[in-house]
């Protein structure tokens, strides 16, 4: 399990709680509330959330909508088929889902469409 900082992340990220891709929904200090298929709020523990590493399937997943690609980053892909998306620019390397999102949100001012399945 890939400890998460759950200081970064904020409400529309997308994690892990265990096998499933769940939106994050609320956030307390200790606890994250995600809805699930049956629209009931369930929270976890900060420490039961794991990131979502960038790779091709995931990227196939994300939409950039009407800004398509950000001018100015580059993707990078490692031996080991890890993806990092680097953004010189600004000095910020992402290679979590939620880390791309906070960025595209940052730099467009509108949320990064991921079509979960």
């Amino acid at each position: 399990m890939e400890q998460m900082n759950t200081r970064e992340l904020r409400i529309g990220n997308y994690v892990k709680v265990g096998e499933r891709i769940v939106k994050v929904n609320s956030l307390t200090q200790h606890k994250i509330g995600y809805c699930p298929e049956s629209c009931r709020e369930r929270y976890v523990r900060s420490r039961e959330v794991e990131p979502i590493r960038i790779n091709g399937e995931i990227l196939a997943h994300v939409s950039f909508g009407e800004f398509g690609f950000i001018n100015n980053f580059a993707v990078v892909q490692h031996e080991d088929g890890k993806i990092e998306i680097v953004f010189p620019v600004l000095c910020k390397k992402c290679i979590y889902l939620h880390e791309l999102q906070n960025i595209y949100q940052l730099l467009t001012g509108t949320e990064l469409s991921f079509l979960s399945e």
